[in-house]
């Protein structure tokens, strides 16, 4: 039976014989009744928890998900007094293989440079970056911030009111900041031949005068997921100094908002808020580990307390 035919069932089923079981608690709000103004329809978490189960041999007529009363980020899960051990045990394992994915999951990157291949305008020194160390570690900490990005000419954002491509940046805050100008990815064009083994590139200070060396580098994210993502060019990364302070933030950009139109390079307030949450959503659709963090899914399950007041 599918799940949304099993609600009377399972209702009928419940009355006055279920037991609560566990409760989940997630990063954003899972109540319809706080529905955020301007974002698409809100899923139905209930649903989709109980498809998941379902998909585990779960028999879903003998549960019941309900909003918790006064905290709208909580979801109650009871479950039939005769439902059997095995099945409580599937349930349990489904909710703490949710937790320890999310756990797992990262956005950490190592940056391998190499000095010895420095790009330098001629006869401009030799680079700061030579005699420090050749890897560097990422550690992104923190809530990521969605940022919208207009690309064009500067010039012409500035002075027009005209539309432009629009991209999505996620940053997020490095623990250990990087003593470079810019990393970036470089990718080799379509039917040329390969240039470099390498897929980044960093630039850095020179002892003798202020130019900008390039250095080519390897950018490898811990991640799997992540790095199939970065890899298949689904998510490309960039970081830039601020000044005096070097790289300090971790940037992923992701296509897909198209063209907007804007005022001097300049979106109001509720336009870029809106863009905001299609670039909360889109990333959302990258999947994991975006999906732990951004957008609505069960993914943003953060915490569950089982009856008797085990929490994991």
């Amino acid at each position: 039976m599918p799940v949304k035919g099993t609600v009377l069932a399972s209702l009928l089923f419940l009355a006055g014989c279920s037991q609560e079981f566990a409760t989940l608690h997630f990063d954003n709000a899972v109540d319809r009744r706080f529905q955020v103004p301007g974002r698409e329809e809100k899923m139905n978490y209930r649903e989709a928890l109980l498809d998941e189960l379902s998909k585990r041999d779960v028999n879903v007529e003998q549960l019941e998900v309900l909003p918790d009363k006064k905290d709208a980020h909580a979801l109650h899960l009871r479950v039939s007094r005769s439902l059997d051990p095995l099945q409580r045990a599937r349930i349990q394992h489904y909710l703490a293989q949710q937790l320890d994915d999310r756990k797992a999951a990262s956005y950490a990157a190592t940056l391998d440079t190499y000095p010895e291949r420095v790009k330098l305008p001629e006869g401009r020194g030799t680079p700061d970056l030579s005699e420090r160390a050749r890897t560097f570690s990422l550690e992104p900490q923190g809530q990521p911030t969605i940022n919208i990005l207009r690309v064009g000419n500067y010039i012409e954002l500035v002075l027009n009111t005209t539309s432009s491509l629009m991209q999505c940046e996620i940053s997020y805050s490095l623990e250990k900041g990087l003593p470079f100008y810019t990393v970036r990815l470089v990718s080799d064009e379509p039917g040329q031949a390969q240039k470099t083994d390498h897929n980044a590139e960093v630039t850095g200070r020179v002892s003798q005068g202020a130019y900008a060396g390039v250095i080519e580098a390897d950018l490898r994210f811990h991640d799997p997921k992540l790095a199939r993502l970065v890899d298949e060019g689904k998510v490309d990364v960039r970081m830039k100094s601020r000044p005096f302070k070097g790289i300090e933030d971790l940037n992923f950009i992701i296509d897909g908002l198209g063209h907007g139109s804007h005022q001097n390079g300049a979106l109001s307030s509720g336009a870029y808020y809106a863009r905001q949450r299609q670039c909360d959503e889109l990333a959302r659709d990258l999947g994991r580990p975006f999906s732990f963090h951004m957008g609505e899914g069960l993914d943003r399950l953060s915490r569950v307390t089982f009856k008797g007041g085990r929490s994991t």
